[in-house]
């Protein structure tokens, strides 16, 4: 063996043993028990505290994992805009049903059907998350428990998008939408300042996270 090839070498075993690691925390459930981590389109899943010294592409990244108070977990896609859920025009248009707060913590709801008929009527968060990716159908949170959720896992969530080069960072100050209606023209929002959940008027700007249902509770 030449010696000069030894590095090399090296190298390639311990990137074969990273990957059986993962390939076997996957199996033995070490890394689907509620931590934040980061899923790559390969299928490798890192840690936060494996990502050091590792810097992705946001091209090759499949998206961030959370999970929920009631045990879903969901997988965000780190690009965010704030922008109306619907304009003042197009809120008679929009069917769903008004929630109280206990109602929309208790829907589990994946988001799906109501980012359909909100697109479907022009919604400007929905169109976002459809559009800013192509490799999986996001949605904005269909409940506001998964968007207390974006806000509970904020700093994670940030730190893991530290290693992905093209991502955005959630602020601390964010409201985050989610798709549960609260009265005929206001939805219900997670606020990240104060940390509560509450109604606003669906006019108002606030963030459009793109996120889907990884894992059922």
């Amino acid at each position: 063996m030449e010696i000069e090839k030894l590095p090399t070498i090296i190298s390639a075993m311990q990137n074969d043993i990273a990957q059986l690691k993962n390939k076997v925390n996957t199996l033995t459930g070490e890394k689907t028990s509620g931590e934040v981590r980061l899923l790559l389109k390969s299928g490798d899943i890192d840690r936060i505290d494996e990502l050091d010294g590792k810097l992705y592409d946001i091209g090759e990244v499949d998206g961030i994992i959370i999970s929920t108070l009631d045990g879903r977990e969901f997988l965000i896609y780190p690009k965010y805009k704030e922008c109306p859920l619907l304009k003042d025009e197009r809120i008679k248009s929009w069917k769903a049903k008004s929630m109280t707060e206990i109602e929309s913590l208790y829907a589990k709801c994946d988001g799906e059907q109501e980012t359909d008929d909100l697109k479907a009527i022009g919604s400007p968060a929905a169109m976002w998350v459809r559009n800013v990716a192509v490799h999986r159908k996001f949605n904005i949170p269909g409940d506001v428990l998964v968007a207390i959720a974006v806000i509970r896992h904020l700093d994670e969530i940030n730190a893991i998008a530290e290693h992905i080069e093209g991502a955005d960072k959630l602020n601390k100050n964010s409201s985050v939408w989610s798709c549960s209606r609260c009265y005929s023209n206001y939805g219900w929002c997670a606020y990240g300042f104060n940390g509560y959940a509450y109604g606003t008027a669906l006019g108002n700007s606030y963030l459009a996270v793109p996120l889907v249902l990884y894992k059922k509770a």
